[in-house]
């Protein structure tokens, strides 16, 4: 992976150049990265993890709808939780625990 700063023709390129690497954009740093190879199948635990995070952000999504949910969420954001999304997102992830 090679990151990209201030070079003027580069900036704001992102997406495939040729079939080769890509240009993306991750916290602000432009990046240059290998194309991912296509996974042909996925292991059932890959599966049902996939179902677990859709029904996770259509939980984050819907809580997104609401503003005074949102800013209950927001109050939370840290610097591993970067939005209020991301915070319903694991809210829904993370099973609570009794003390």
């Amino acid at each position: 992976m090679a990151i990209n700063r201030k070079n003027p023709l580069t900036k704001g390129v992102s997406g495939m150049v040729g079939k080769t690497f890509y240009f993306r954009e991750v916290f602000g740093e432009q990046q240059l990265v290998n194309r991912p190879k296509k996974k042909t199948s996925y292991s059932e635990s890959q599966l049902s993890n996939q179902v677990r995070m859709q029904l996770a952000s259509g939980y984050a999504r819907k809580q997104m709808e609401n503003p005074e949910i949102e800013k209950e969420y927001a109050k939370v954001v840290d610097a591993s939780r970067r939005s209020a999304y991301h915070v319903a997102l694991v809210d829904w992830l993370t099973p609570p625990t009794v003390h």
